[in-house]
């Protein structure tokens, strides 16, 4: 097996180095140039694999949906998010159109007896 098949196979039994260059800290070359240096038996390898896969699911987990939220926010179109609200309140002033609920629009003087309604005095 050449060296980038085994770097390969190297890289699939500890696949936490894969974060390293996401998050660039380091690069493939300069793994592959430790690992070759180094070799697979170094200690310096082991905080790389798998050890409990609970650990390692919450991490990635974690980082994979605040990824996946930031990704949404960046695809929120403003204009849709006001033509929606704008929809929503039509509906909304329909409705209460037809359970006879009608929004006043006037402002309240502060006085409660001028304040009351017509209807709630007779």
């Amino acid at each position: 097996m050449e060296k980038k098949e085994q770097f390969k196979e190297f890289v699939k039994n500890h696949p936490l180095l894969k974060f390293e260059v996401r998050d660039n800290k380091r690069s493939w070359q300069n793994i592959f140039e430790e690992w070759d240096l180094l070799g697979e038996g170094d200690k310096s390898w082991n905080k790389y694999v798998e050890n409990e896969k609970k650990d390692t699911l919450e991490t990635v987990t974690g980082q994979e949906t605040i990824r996946n939220v930031m990704g949404y926010i960046k695809k929120i179109n403003p204009d849709s998010i006001t033509k929606v609200l704008g929809n929503v309140n039509k509906i909304a002033s329909l409705l209460s159109g037809l359970t006879g609920n009608k929004t006043t629009s006037s402002k309240l003087t502060g006085d409660p007896l001028f304040d009351k309604k017509f209807d709630d005095w007779y």
